[in-house]
């Protein structure tokens, strides 16, 4: 009632505004939405360096600005070349799951508080460092195996003894290479003892025998006893095979060479660690020299520019401190740069009300009207809210958990909490592999890790909070078609007055029995009879889908699964879903149909929901992979919870806040809209 009242909603507008207005001075701001810079742009850096910034992209007349990275402003420094004045900085890169970039909010302005560099002395020093130790890494992310014991289990390559892989590797001219990493995930573990062999060539000479035992991430260190130069080398890994175990499994992540580099700015930067009083560096006299001190990445001190009158300059340093040394050409450019996404006071105060929030890029948003529309027709608030828009207004411009954490907290933090959350778009095992255009369509999911499968995607996990329950849905689209075909289904559903049956599949083997039997009675003393169906017996398939052919339904499963099928037997798969014309509502407590992040191949969730005509008008299956008792208990306390909630997603959502249900409820997601209205009245028995 409330939601309606124009004067609470002036009161709202007014607080938002204020908040704003505060949180403009405020060191803690994490928590509230970036939308006061209309001129801000979002520059994306792809690794910790000194940049500059193209004089296109500053304001006419204006070479300096406000720099922040999250909640801090980082120092800018300008640089003048005749009559081109730039602007410069350091900015710091954290990898993270859902992004490798780095992105920073830039307003060309004057500064309010311009940061001004400090002199640079070349002095004489007696005992200076001339070279420092640098890593060249070689990797590629090909393969994702979500069972492996690192934060980001991505893989180059596979060595299945018997196995031969060569690469190379260019070093810079003048490096002098001192030892050979390699980073490796052993995946068997055998009964042999040790059951790994692998030997290590570098330019065709033998190098190491390596030997070790058990699964698990290794890190294999070698000395580069003969001294090499800069330029090409090769590196030979052979797996022979001959460990006595039956498989002999590794997978590569990365190789690197760490080697001895000169402090030598002539062709281009070099960033060091200080192990003496002194830096000897090799330089071009007559070109503006500046050095940086990076050990505080958030506060840098800049030094220069200092113009050289020989080809060596010894400068002062403090040990253990790093330092970045180079002229501005040598600095490179921000990878790319957008507007900062910002919202109107009153889309803020819209999405500080709304019972449900949808999240997708506009194109989908335009499409998903009708759906939107019937939902405020039902009585809830509805608001809506681009990729772009949530990761810059709450992320600060990155693709994290913070952005979702933080709008969630923001919600709570207005007295609203959020009710109902749809992921409009698809999501994928890497979104930082197209840092400029994949979050117009792509909502990145959260990945958590679980007991079974390893990593496992979750979007559950993206508002988890047992304190605050929030329902959350994903239409994995990929096209406006596909958002057009979703929705219109999902309306069809809801408007449908015909009965709809329950009907069960059970696996053959004993262990789902009382699993099944606890689905059939529950669903007996709310609905009436419920249609069985085992999966060991031959007709099951045909009737299974002769029963779903004669209309509408709400299909149980329990058993074994993978993402195309259910059971050893394939009663049901993934090209399924289009045998039948009326979408039934799914529950597969099962394992891996809900595994929903491979571009090149879709779940049977995906493609059960995304079928035009049939298949699921919302399917509630995992991501990763249980135990039948588990599953069991979180399927319990999902049907108890639909006793009290009228919602799809409210239920899921009180189920994954019971007690013990941490595990069950990150992995088992709801595909389709959270805010879709069970009608009992419809049920078969009422």
């Amino acid at each position: 009632m409330l939601r309606n009242n124009g004067f609470v909603r002036a009161v709202l507008l007014l607080f938002l505004l204020f908040i704003v207005a505060v949180s403009a001075g405020c060191q803690r701001a994490s928590r509230t939405p970036v939308g006061a810079e209309q001129s801000a742009w979002v520059l994306t850096v792809r690794h910790s360096d000194v940049y500059r910034l193209p004089a296109t992209w500053l304001s006419k007349g204006a070479s300096s600005g406000t720099l922040r990275l999250g909640d801090h402003t980082l120092p800018v420094w300008r640089a003048e070349n005749g009559s081109i004045s730039t602007a410069f900085f350091y900015a710091p890169v954290t990898a993270t799951r859902q992004s490798t970039i780095g992105a920073l909010f830039w307003r060309a302005a004057p500064a309010a508080h311009p940061f001004s560099p400090r002199p640079l002395r070349f002095i004489d020093g007696h005992t200076s460092q001339t070279n420092t130790l640098n890593t060249l890494w070689r990797e590629e992310d090909r393969l994702y195996k979500p069972k492996a014991d690192q934060s980001v289990p991505w893989f180059w390559t596979e060595l299945e003894a018997p196995a031969r892989w060569l690469d190379g590797i260019t070093l810079p001219s003048g490096a002098q290479p001192c030892t050979l990493t390699l980073q490796l995930w052993g995946m068997t573990a055998m009964a042999a003892n040790p059951d790994h062999h692998l030997r290590v060539f570098w330019d065709d000479d033998a190098l190491a025998d390596a030997r070790w035992d058990g699964a698990g991430m290794r890190v294999l260190r070698f000395a580069l006893s003969r001294a090499a130069a800069g330029g090409c080398h090769t590196i030979l890994l052979q797996a022979p095979g001959d460990s006595g175990a039956p498989a002999d499994v590794v997978f590569l992540d990365r190789w690197g060479v760490t080697y001895r580099r000169d402090l030598d700015v002539r062709q281009a930067a070099v960033t060091w660690q200080a192990d003496a009083k002194a830096a000897r560096l090799h330089v071009s006299s007559g070109r503006p020299l500046w050095l940086l001190d990076i050990t505080s990445s958030l506060a840098p001190v800049a030094y220069g520019p200092a113009v050289p009158g020989s080809s060596w300059v010894t400068l002062a340093t403090t040990p253990r401190h790093r330092y970045w040394a180079g002229t501005v050409a040598q600095m490179p450019f921000p990878a790319a740069r957008h507007p900062l996404k910002t919202l109107s006071t009153a889309a803020l105060a819209d999405l500080a009300a709304a019972d449900e929030v949808v999240i997708g890029a506009n194109s989908y948003l335009d499409t998903a009207r009708p759906l939107l529309a019937l939902r405020r027709e039902q009585g809830l608030t509805v608001a809506t809210l681009t990729p772009r828009q949530l990761f810059d207004g709450w992320g600060r411009g990155v693709p994290g958990l913070d952005a979702w954490r933080n709008f969630v907290a923001w919600r709570k933090a207005h007295g609203t909490p959020l009710r109902f959350l749809l992921l409009l778009g698809d999501a994928n095992a890497a979104p930082w592999d197209s840092d400029s255009d994949a979050l117009t369509t792509i909502v990145p999911t959260a990945f958590v890790r679980t007991t079974f499968l390893g990593e496992t995607p979750s979007d559950a996990a993206l508002v988890a909070s047992a304190s605050l329950p929030v329902a959350v849905g994903r239409m994995p689209v990929r096209s406006v078609a596909e958002v057009k075909a979703i929705v219109a289904k999902t309306i069809a559903y809801e408007k449908s007055t015909q009965p709809r049956r329950q009907l069960l599949l059970s696996d053959a083997s004993p262990e789902f029995a009382p699993f099944a039997d606890a689905i059939a009675a529950f669903w007996e003393r709310q609905d009436g009879p419920v249609v069985r169906f085992r999966a060991d017996v031959s007709s099951a398939r045909p009737n299974l889908l002769e029963t779903l052919v004669a209309g509408p339904a709400w299909l149980h499963y329990v058993g074994h699964g993978s993402p195309l099928l259910w059971s050893q037997q394939k009663v049901l798969t993934a090209d399924d879903a289009g045998h039948w014309h009326d979408p039934a509502l799914v529950c597969a407590w099962t394992c891996l149909n809900g595994y929903f992040i491979l571009p090149e191949r879709r779940s049977l969730a995906e493609r059960w929901l995304l079928v035009p005509q049939g298949g699921a008008v919302a399917i509630i299956a995992p991501a990763g992979e249980g135990g039948t008792d588990q599953e069991r208990l979180f399927a319990a306390a999902f049907y108890r919870a639909l006793l009290t909630n009228d919602r799809l997603g409210a239920a899921l959502a009180a189920a994954r806040a019971a007690p013990g249900q941490q595990e069950m409820g990150l992995q088992y997601l709801l595909f389709g809209d959270p805010a879709l209205r069970i009608n009992w009245a419809r049920m078969a028995g009422r």
